[in-house]
């Protein structure tokens, strides 16, 4: 029963206080930096800048997501499962004899 309880503890502290807190720094930041490059925009006229802070505003949702990933240490499994590294696992174990490669003369990506 104290090692369930144990678990349970380290679980809240991780998903409630840990994530929630990311949670909080990736909405006020992406928000914080956008209002800021949006008003540097609006104040010199310069249209792509507001344009760019207005889109940093919108994106507090995957600001949010990438600060509960790095957090919770997460993004880093992410990030080695994308295509691009499958295909280099892929080649690297092709030039070692073992499997087929995907490069082929008629691949846009080399």
């Amino acid at each position: 029963m104290a090692k369930v309880k144990e678990i349970l503890k380290k679980a809240a502290r991780r998903y409630f206080i840990d994530a929630m807190g990311a949670m909080a720094q990736g909405l006020f930041c992406s928000l914080l930096i956008g209002t800021i490059i949006k008003t540097v925009g609006d104040l010199t006229g310069v249209a792509f800048i507001t344009d760019i802070g207005g889109f940093a505003v919108k994106m507090a949702g995957p600001a949010m997501a990438v600060a509960i990933g790095y957090a919770l240490k997460r993004i880093r499994s992410f990030c080695s499962r994308s295509p691009l590294s499958a295909r280099r696992r892929m080649n690297s174990a092709a030039r070692a004899g073992r499997s087929r490669s995907l490069s082929s003369p008629s691949s846009p990506l080399k």
